[in-house]
């Protein structure tokens, strides 16, 4: 059956293969909008996106969480390989990148077996130790082409942002800068953003009341946000849309 992790690097191999060229705009709609448009693989797609970056200060909480991780993982096993099947057919000729982190995520999924309880263990392990290791910036520097950060921005649609939309020169200069920071310097950011962001928009409500309810919606949407870089970017992005 298929893997989520295995579809994903074939997509984003696709669709770095083609960027910049004529069928890009073609393959973002044939392989990543289903992606997009399936609660499910949207789930997984953040999960797996978030993992990549995220850290933990000890190893016992790391441990923990890849082992309430695998259970989640295994329990949405069945519905995920339903859904990614016909993009698996679809990619069946594209040879997909090395990726320990993806690779270590759907041996997790898969079910137990007595024949795969070494290839989980080692699996957790290879978690557990991407988990606590420090995210520095020339882990996330932007590579030539397109990476998975850089794909999300571009094809997420919160925020108005289309799946046809490519990247400026200056959102690329934008990307690049934010991928730069630290998790620090981006809770940091973030936190300065959402006072910005919450004060234009009590100035907006001042100027139209039929604005309130709408702004209330962005209100409990931003401050539901994790730290991330991807949400920080959509910060901005909002930020620039209300000035």
């Amino acid at each position: 059956m298929a893997t989520f992790g295995h579809v994903k690097n074939k997509v984003l191999v696709k669709l770095t293969e083609s960027y910049g060229k004529q069928d890009f705009k073609e393959n973002l709609k044939k392989y990543f909008k289903p992606i997009m448009s399936s609660k499910v693989l949207k789930e997984m797609y953040s999960l797996y996106e978030d993992i990549e970056t995220m850290t933990f200060d000890d190893k016992e909480t790391a441990q923990l969480y890849v082992e309430e991780l695998s259970k989640v993982l295994k329990d949405k096993h069945h519905d995920v390989s339903k859904s990614v099947f016909d993009l698996n057919e679809s990619l069946r000729d594209v040879v997909k990148t090395e990726n320990s982190i993806y690779e270590s995520l759907d041996i997790l999924s898969c079910p137990d077996k007595l024949g795969n309880i070494s290839a989980k263990v080692i699996a957790k392990k290879t978690l557990v130790e991407h988990l606590l290791k420090n995210k520095t910036s020339n882990e996330l520097s932007v590579k030539q082409g397109v990476n998975e950060t850089l794909l999300n921005s571009v094809l997420a649609n919160n925020f108005n942002v289309s799946y046809d939309k490519t990247l400026s020169e200056e959102e690329k200069t934008k990307l690049k800068t934010i991928l730069s920071l630290s998790q620090e310097d981006v809770e940091s950011e973030m936190k300065s953003l959402n006072e910005t962001i919450n004060n234009r928009l009590e100035e907006l409500i001042k100027e139209d009341k039929e604005f309130e309810s709408k702004s209330s919606k962005v209100k409990k949407e931003i401050n539901e946000m994790t730290y991330s870089k991807y949400n920080l970017y959509r910060l901005q992005d909002l930020l620039e849309g209300l000035s």
